[in-house]
């Protein structure tokens, strides 16, 4: 991949300022070139999803695939850029006046965006801070529990892949009838090492958007445990029926996108957690 060349500095040395920035530009980077690991993965979606015709399939497919190309062209707009070039430039003369890589081990990989964030908005950072108080803010985990709360689901579902990428990125895929399910979770981890999720359904099919709507809405939003159940609930899609209208596809002729959780009675007067799907329409 080609690139622009650009002019050594002539002051080798960065502040702590400019190291953050070139971290935050790094770990952009990095998360552009995670997204195109999932490219062939998205454009044979339509083919394994129920298409009402071959006209619907050409244009799921062909929107696909624009999309896809979207992506690279931005991955390789970022990678050419002037920032990252001169980051580049500026790692090759750092690796020349000394070879000893041996400190980077320590350098996370990942936060850096939010780090640069708050350097450069500490006011913003303040304010977001202040709204965060509340029930959202105080029931969030600690990240270090996150490793084995995900090998804990793992092990109790042994027939989906679950990936966990330096306690960051949590990958979870699983077939369902006509089609495979993928979940993206990026744990945010903040100073005090308290972690809050981001979820996507990342296929570009109108199912999975509203999915990842519905995610977003969920109770208990950072509660690791309980979106691993919601996520494991989604095994049933395709098949299951709304609760609240009792159809099986929308107006948009989506399958039942949310999934929420309801206490039941069994029949030796206990109760159980049962998951209950709900088009997005019918929240």
């Amino acid at each position: 991949m080609s690139a622009p060349q650009v002019d050594a500095p002539t002051d080798g040395s960065w502040d702590e300022a400019r190291c953050v920035d070139a971290l935050a530009t790094l770990e952009k980077l990095q998360d552009q070139a995670h997204e195109l690991r999932h490219s062939v993965t998205n454009l044979t979606a339509p083919f394994l999803a129920t298409q009402s015709s071959p006209e619907a399939l050409g244009r799921d497919f062909k929107q696909t695939a624009i999309t896809e190309a979207k992506r690279l062209q931005t991955f390789e707009r970022t990678w050419k850029s002037r920032d990252v070039q001169e980051i580049l430039a500026h790692a090759t003369l750092s690796l020349k006046d000394n070879p000893d890589l041996s400190k980077g081990a320590g350098v996370a990989r990942y936060g850096w965006v939010d780090v640069a964030e708050k350097q450069q908005k500490p006011a913003k950072s303040k304010e977001k801070k202040l709204r965060g108080k509340g029930s959202d803010a105080d029931d969030r985990i600690d990240a270090a529990s996150i490793p084995s709360i995900v090998n804990a689901f793992k092990e109790a579902h042994p027939n989906f892949k679950v990936d966990l990428e330096n306690g960051r990125i949590i990958t979870i895929t699983f077939r369902v009838p006509s089609m495979v399910l993928t979940f993206k979770i990026t744990c945010n981890i903040d100073s005090e090492n308290k972690a809050t999720f981001l979820v996507e359904c990342p296929e570009n099919m109108p199912l999975f958007s509203a999915i990842t709507r519905c995610i977003a809405s969920r109770p208990k939003p950072n509660d690791i445990s309980y979106l691993l159940d919601m996520i494991a609930a989604y095994t049933n899609t395709r098949t299951a029926k709304c609760t609240k209208c009792g159809k099986l596809l929308d107006n948009a002729a989506l399958s039942p996108a949310a999934r929420r959780s309801k206490k039941a009675a069994t029949g030796d007067g206990n109760k159980q957690i049962i998951w209950e799907p709900i088009h997005e329409g019918c929240l």
